[in-house]
């Protein structure tokens, strides 16, 4: 019987990007990681036990070929503080797209990682201590977000 998430595991070509996105921008924490045999990184929510997302250095794993890389096409979190976590986005010019779903009370963030994962962030409106956020038409999450890895730069 299925009772949770445990963890999601993301191929990276740069450990460094990856991990300044997700700790500096996302907000989740460096967790301790066993000796694997390759490279690579654990992060966990603030203050929490169980690592969440799990990144390996790709050009590290000598099983992977061409013909075996997947793409993880998007990673979901419940999320907190809408409007810090968007202003970290925006500071780094990162391209973003949002939704409100009054229905659910939920608001969404979405925002690729640099390595092309969509991550997709939801905050329960009612636990917002600010108004509901204003998703400009061009801001709105489409069949048009295109991933752009130049943007990524300025993780570096």
């Amino acid at each position: 019987m299925i009772a949770g998430l445990d963890h999601v595991t993301i191929n990276t070509d740069s450990l460094t990007k990856t991990e300044r996105f997700y700790v500096d921008v996302i907000g989740l924490e460096l967790a301790a990681r066993p000796n694997l045999g390759v490279p690579g990184i654990w992060l966990k929510p603030p203050g929490g036990k169980q690592a969440i997302l799990h990144i390996l250095l790709d050009e590290q794993i000598p099983s992977r070929t061409s013909a075996t890389k997947t793409a993880v096409d998007h990673i979901a979190f419940h999320a907190k503080n809408f409007n810090k976590l968007k202003r970290c986005i925006v500071e780094r010019k990162l391209p973003w797209w949002g939704n409100v779903i009054v229905d659910f009370g939920l608001w969404q963030v979405m925002v690729y990682d640099p390595n092309g994962v969509l991550v997709e962030l939801n905050f329960k409106a009612d636990t917002e201590n600010c108004e509901a956020p204003i998703i400009d038409d061009n801001q709105r999450i489409s069949k048009n977000m295109i991933f752009e890895p130049e943007k990524y730069d300025c993780l570096r």
